[in-house]
């Protein structure tokens, strides 16, 4: 009976010993594979325009890009510029320079238009920007600072996760016990654990949780912070957020529209900056159906941003 039960124990320490080096094979493996389909990407400083905290796996360490603003040609210069954030649907993904919601919204208003628009970013990204303190150098005295909204961008506040090829990770931010804003730093052990397979399962399922429950109180605080810091360093700025219901499913779901509402309505009731619909425009029906989808089914074509630039420019007085 001893011997079968230092048997037994023999058994389980050697089967718990072969589960713990599998586990840790394939974590290791994971990361492995996560360089090595973003290796080349990483390593062409090139092969992007926007950088923040960047991964350099040649020399292993975290380091501070510079900062390229999509360019775009102005009419009017004597006009105080507009600076634009959002993600890739700001950007101009899948579009050319001319077709791109900066150089449309230049043309039309005849200002200077910044686009730090960053594909793959949040709300996070915009404040993180606006933090720099090379960005007062960067941009002249503007007048409109645009956050341009789209729902995924809730989960990317709360996704902590590298991002290779366009920022260092999605969440720097997050709230406190005491619900007081405090920016994450990456270390390149917490680049290691956050590139990790069960890291990035996890994270992802907890920011979709965050999603679908429409939890605002850390985009809300972002929103403040990044307002506090206009308003710091630019004078008689304003700041606007364009509220796009387009794609990212928020369109597809009633009650995550009801959501967004409800949730919209009370961050407007605390604040003092202005909030644009895009589903209040002449158009806003055929957005809410997505009729503007272009051939990836997610990013706008060209006619979305020239049918809403007139009514948008309108309604936030540019």
């Amino acid at each position: 009976m001893l011997f079968e039960g230092v048997l037994m124990k023999k058994v389980l320490f050697f089967n718990f010993l072969f589960l713990a080096i599998a586990f840790i094979t394939l974590e290791i493996f994971s990361f492995l594979l996560f360089v090595s389909v973003n290796f080349q990407e990483i390593k062409d400083s090139s092969a992007v325009q926007f950088r923040e905290d960047w991964f350099i796996f040649r020399n292993f360490k975290l380091v501070e890009n510079d900062f390229r603003f999509r360019p775009v040609e102005y009419k009017n210069s004597e006009k105080r510029p507009i600076v634009l954030f959002g993600c890739s649907h700001t950007y101009g993904t899948n579009l050319s320079e001319k077709e791109t919601f900066s150089h449309q919204l230049s043309n039309y208003t005849g200002r200077t238009v910044y686009n730090f628009a960053i594909p793959g970013a949040g709300t996070s990204s915009m404040l993180y920007l606006l933090q720099r303190d090379e960005f007062e150098e960067e941009v002249p005295d503007s007048e409109y600072f645009i956050y341009v909204f789209v729902a995924d961008h809730i989960r990317r506040n709360y996704t902590c996760l590298p991002n290779p090829i366009y920022n260092e990770f999605f969440a720097k931010y997050s709230l406190d016990r005491k619900n007081n804003l405090k920016r994450n730093k990456l270390s390149k052990l917490g680049y290691f654990f956050r590139s990790l397979y069960s890291y990035r399962l996890i994270s992802n399922a907890y920011a979709q949780c965050k999603l679908n429950s429409f939890d605002t109180k850390l985009f809300e605080k972002l929103l403040q912070s990044s307002q506090n810091e206009i308003s710091q360093k630019y004078k008689d700025a304003k700041f606007i957020v364009l509220v796009i219901d387009f794609s990212d499913g928020i369109s597809q779901n009633v009650l995550s529209l009801k959501k967004e509402i409800d949730a919209f309505s009370e961050i407007e009731k605390n604040n003092n900056f202005k909030i644009i619909y895009s589903r209040d425009f002449k158009n806003g029906e055929d957005i809410m159906k997505e009729k503007y989808a272009g051939p990836d089914g997610v990013h706008p074509i060209k006619e979305f941003w020239t049918d809403i630039i007139p009514e948008f420019s309108q309604k936030a007085g540019l």
